[in-house]
């Protein structure tokens, strides 16, 4: 057996020998960037290890950022690509503010600085953006679609255009933010701050703005069909021709807010504040108002047709013009009212209490008014009576 050996071991020697050059060989061919990024051992493979997003190439270094950086600058490359790296920390705004068209998809970037950059046009598809410092960064066009932005700071950024769909923005700053014609559809945006933030013609439905606060926000012609928007603050906001239905407003505030000629059928705007808001020609078509507050509002012209308006407050409220057709407005407080000229066909003022209000030229066909409080007489008259019809007329008690 012993005679066998040594003729063994040469040939274990020889293939050992092709193997190490061979590997060598091939390790000379691997991208000088690569070896800068340091990648998960083997060891750590366990099945309790998190799951890592495919293309997932480690943390670069920040030389390997800088060589990056470097070869788009000296041209021998024609775009700067850091897809699937861990950049966390990296301090863009001091390296390189010029990152147009940069591919930082599903990169990790948490607490990254782009404050000031560049990023027209830039991939953060499914980047992961928390804590990131993104103010006054101009990413019109950019593709931000899946990104997590939780609590990533936005401030005086420029958005125009950008793809946000499916982003995660909860809890993000981005007051001053010019969001003009982007796309947020389905966007995550409970509790986020948008002060002054102009989103006209964005597209927002399905999104989620739950407790988010827009306060002075222009959002004229942008899209919140199906949004969810419940307790989120909206004084003074512009939403006129904005598109709204079915949108969830319960408790939110609109006190202020200009609603002109926007489309507010079948949304749920129940104890919603709306105090002094402008909603001429708005269109509120079998919306749910109850124990919302609209003192003072305007909504003359608006279409109220079939909405609920059960214990709403409506002291001062200008409806004149408006179509209340087949409205419910039982318990409702309608104390100095005007609904000159309003078309109240078959509306329920059940309980209502209408001290004051001015009926003067409406239309009172099959309405219900079973109310028991004084009313003027110079807003109402028999005329107004008689077009009662089949309604209810209940004065008992009158002095």
């Amino acid at each position: 057996m012993s005679s066998t050996l040594p003729a063994y071991s040469a040939t274990s020697r020889a293939v050992t020998g092709f193997q190490g050059a061979t590997q060598t060989f091939l390790q000379n061919l691997v991208d000088p960037i690569q070896q800068l990024a340091t990648t998960p051992s083997a060891s750590a493979a366990t099945t309790s290890a998190p799951v890592l997003a495919p293309g997932y190439k480690g943390r670069l270094s920040i030389e390997g950022v800088e060589a990056i950086i470097d070869a788009y600058k000296t041209q021998k490359t024609t775009q700067i690509d850091f897809s699937g790296y861990d950049l966390s920390g990296i301090n863009f705004s001091e390296l390189f503010r010029d990152l147009s068209g940069a591919n930082f998809q599903n990169c990790n970037l948490k607490n990254a600085n782009f404050k000031y950059c560049n990023l027209t046009g830039a991939n953060f598809n499914r980047a992961n953006l928390l804590h990131a410092n993104l103010s006054h960064a101009n990413l019109s066009g950019a593709d931000l679609s899946e990104a997590a932005l939780r609590l990533a700071n936005l401030r005086g950024a420029v958005l125009i255009k950008a793809n946000l769909n499916l982003a995660n923005l909860s809890c993000a700053i981005l007051n001053d933010t010019d969001v003009e014609d982007s796309n947020l559809m389905r966007a995550n945006c409970k509790g986020a701050y948008w002060l002054r933030a102009n989103l006209t013609r964005a597209i927002l439905r399905k999104a989620t703005l739950s407790g988010a606060d827009l306060t002075g926000a222009n959002l004229s012609g942008a899209d919140l069909t199906g949004a969810i928007l419940e307790s989120a603050i909206l004084s003074n906001a512009t939403l006129s021709r904005a598109l709204l239905s079915e949108a969830i407003l319960k408790e939110a505030d609109l006190s202020a807010a200009i609603l002109s000629s926007a489309d507010l059928s079948k949304a749920d705007l129940s104890y919603a504040n709306l105090r002094k808001a402008y909603l001429m020609a708005a269109n509120l078509e079998a919306a749910a108002l109850s124990g919302s507050d609209l003192s003072r509002a305007c909504l003359t012209l608006a279409n109220l047709r079939h909405a609920v308006l059960i214990g709403a407050k409506l002291t001062e409220a200008n409806f004149s013009g408006a179509d209340l057709s087949e409205a419910d407005l039982r318990e409702a407080i309608l104390i100095n009212a005007v609904l000159i000229g309003a078309k109240l066909t078959g509306a329920d003022f059940s309980g209502a209490d209408l001290t004051e209000a001015d009926f003067s030229g409406a239309d009172l066909s099959r309405a219900t008014l079973d109310f028991k409080w004084p009313l003027i007489d110079s807003m109402w008259d028999d005329s107004m009576v008689s077009n009662l019809g089949v309604g209810k007329f209940d004065n008992s008690g009158f002095d």
